[in-house]
């Protein structure tokens, strides 16, 4: 029987459980149960939670032994009173918590807390029992001879933070006062603390950590939460009186200016958590983040806008020569390599960069070989169609892991990725893209079997998107047969010997009287229909004209004055139309979609240029969403067949195109065939009218 009261298995069961070893819990029994029962004598740690013990005595504890309990949670117990003598047997205390006991006369704390003797590292829970504005100076005052090193008093109402409360507390390091309603702090007399938080509170500024000489107050304070409050600057002498703080957590501010060097004291800190609230932030001034030692920076989720009035990208960040993560999600950060470089160019030993929902359409050029200890890298939920373009990742060496999932990528090859990035990988997340499941797909497919490289929420959030057949299929189960069929190699020889003589013969003879062939045609057709015109005045240009710089005089003195002099039209060309100021891409998008029709203007030096790549991928993802009403390509002149994509390969095979010609006949054909399709989605048939 000694046996088993040693490992508590005399504990009364239906009213208290007493696993583990040396534990007791008695919860939850409300006003039926207003008494300690007898517990095994080996218990040290008591929670005795929402129970009914209104008046708190010595003989409370008669049914413990009390000189070995080291942990007694009182919380919820409805208690109004503490005799001066209730804790007296109790000689290992370092946890005590008399939180949510809202009935609680606070007069009698200060002479009941004279018998609380806190051996090593005490806590003390006081949260939420009381209404009143505060405590009194002197409810602390009598554990001054105790160690105690923790305060947490959540939810007590208070207005104010009264260092002097605490100023006998010579072991006193960590005090929580969250969500109070303080405005105001005065820290004289936290001298040891090393841990405050004041999260959710009415704070309006940063309190003061310096004394009227210029030290500091809480010269030890190394963690500090101010989250949830309401605090609009942070200024550039907030922090200087707390030059070792290493963690600042302001999560959830209305910030709307960070000041030159508001940082620039805090020698010692390493991790920084803002997360202003939404729109709120309008201004980082240029030395901001002058910070020396800094690792982490977070300044996520505040909707700021990255503008040349907003930031300086030269210095934002060329002062934290030891930042290692920075986290910039649902942000708006300009794509252009320039700015692009001047804010991340310097991070040298930045591993972690997270860009999340920036609005990115391109990944910048020449970024991120710059930075050569890049580890980690995520892009999820931005518009990225490609992740070649602009070779963004030539020359990254130190690369292992990378988010890309979330974009409008539909398609994934071996040449998406330099080798080198293939090499080094070893996570990889590509899901959530609009993937197209055709045969360009295949090696995607095949590859993500066989790969060492570990594919995130793969295959659970990978899916086809076009075509029909496959809209919504997981990609592990796409297949299709892309392969060549075998047929015999004499008689495809034989067919195309014959087939070739006839080819050329009759290609000769069309060719000469090609223009006169392709009038005739028109001529029947416009015959046919009788068209007339109708206005449309939802977009703002009726065509946005696609050319390279090689093809500009063309399209001024040639394109221009027919369809705009001679027939009304309204383009959308470069030069002219294009808000200065804006950056290209924001250009390119929103004129494109201000236009009724795309116009490609095709030649050696366009399908050379990567900006016409670029606008060629927005107008294809147009006309498959769209049709080929969308799209007006002209051939200039005959392209090299190496400079096609498989984008140009699928426009120029599945819509129809002019021709540009010197022959004159050619010209009044090519002219009725632009004019055509211009026509085509904004008219009616007579008869049908």
């Amino acid at each position: 029987m000694i046996a088993s009261c040693a490992i508590g298995l005399d504990c009364p069961l239906i009213i208290c459980y007493c696993k583990p070893r040396n534990t007791a819990r008695c919860l939850n029994h409300g006003t039926n149960l207003t008494y300690i029962p007898r517990l095994p004598k080996d218990v040290k740690i008591l929670t005795f939670v929402n129970n009914y013990l209104p008046n708190i005595t010595r003989q409370t504890f008669e049914n413990l032994s009390a000189e070995y309990i080291t942990q007694l949670n009182l919380s919820r117990n409805h208690i109004r009173t503490i005799s001066r003598d209730a804790f007296v047997d109790f000689k290992s205390f370092y946890v005590l918590d008399l939180s949510s006991n809202m009935g609680i006369i606070l007069d009698t704390l200060d002479k009941a807390f004279v018998n609380v003797n806190f051996i090593q590292q005490g806590s003390l829970y006081l949260s939420n029992v009381t209404t009143r504005r505060g405590f009194q100076t002197d409810i602390f005052k009598t554990l001054e001879h105790g160690k105690i090193n923790k305060i947490v008093l959540q939810n007590n109402n208070l207005l104010r933070i009264d260092g002097s409360s605490y100023r006998n507390l010579k072991y006193l390091n960590t005090l929580d006062v969250s969500n109070n309603n303080i405005v105001y702090g005065n820290l004289s007399g936290l001298i040891k603390l090393t841990r405050l938080t004041i999260s959710n509170n009415n704070l309006h500024t940063v309190p003061s950590f310096c004394a009227s000489n210029g030290s500091s107050l809480v010269p030890n304070l190394r963690k500090l939460n101010m989250n949830n409050n309401r605090i609009k600057v942070l200024k550039s002498n907030d922090f200087h009186c707390v030059k070792r703080l290493d963690t600042l957590n302001m999560l959830n501010n209305p910030f709307r200016e960070i000041q030159d060097n508001v940082f620039s004291s805090l020698r010692k800190l390493h991790r920084l958590r803002l997360l202003p609230i939404v729109n709120s932030l309008k201004r980082i001034q240029s030395y901001a983040f002058n910070m020396s030692n800094v690792n982490s920076i977070n300044l996520a989720d505040a909707h700021f806008k990255f503008t040349t009035n907003s930031f300086n990208a030269d210095t934002i960040f060329r002062f934290c020569p030891r930042l290692y993560a920075l986290i910039l999600s649902y942000n708006t950060i300009p794509s252009n390599s320039e700015t692009a470089i001047k804010m991340f160019g310097s991070l040298r030993h930045l591993k972690q960069l997270t860009l999340q929902s920036v609005g990115w359409v391109v990944i910048p050029q020449n970024l991120f070989h710059r930075l050569t200890s890049l580890k980690k890298l995520e892009l999820e939920s931005n518009n990225l169609f490609s992740l070649s373009f602009n070779n963004p990742f030539l020359r990254v060496k130190s690369l292992v892991h990378l988010g890309v999932g979330g974009n409008k990528l539909n398609t994934f090859n071996k040449s998406s990725l330099p080798e080198n990035i293939f090499k080094n990988l070893k996570t990889l997340n590509l899901a959530r893209n609009p993937f197209t499941c055709n045969c360009n797909l295949m090696w995607f497919v095949h590859w993500l079997n066989v790969t060492n490289i570990k594919i995130r929420e793969y295959p659970s959030r990978y899916f086809c998107v076009t075509p029909g057949v496959w809209k919504g299929k997981q990609l592990n189960t796409f297949s299709q047969d892309c392969s060549n069929k075998k047929v015999n190699i004499t008689l495809i020889v034989l067919l195309c010997v014959t087939v070739g003589v006839i080819l050329i013969t009759a290609t000769i003879v069309i060719f000469k009287i090609r223009w006169h062939i392709r009038y005739w045609i028109y001529l029947v057709r416009a015959r046919r229909r009788d068209y007339c015109r109708i206005d449309i005045d939802e977009y703002a240009y009726d065509g946005f004209v696609v050319y390279c710089d090689t093809d500009r005089e063309w399209v001024h003195q040639k394109l221009v004055p027919f369809l705009e002099v001679e027939h009304g039209y309204k383009l959308c060309i470069h030069y002219r139309d294009f808000h200065v100021g804006k950056l290209i891409v924001d250009n390119i998008l929103e004129n494109m979609e201000e236009s009724r029709k795309i116009i490609l203007v095709m030649s050696n030096g366009f399908c050379k240029s990567k900006w016409c790549q670029f606008e060629v991928l927005l107008a294809n993802d147009r006309y498959l969403n769209n049709g080929s009403e969308t799209l007006a390509t002209v051939l200039l002149e005959d392209v090299n067949s190496r400079y096609f994509t498989n984008v140009l390969k699928l426009i120029l095979t599945s819509t129809t195109y002019a021709v540009w010609t010197d022959d004159e006949i050619g010209q009044r054909l090519f002219w009725n065939q632009i004019l055509s399709s211009f026509k085509r989605d904004i008219v009616y048939n007579r008869d049908e009218i």
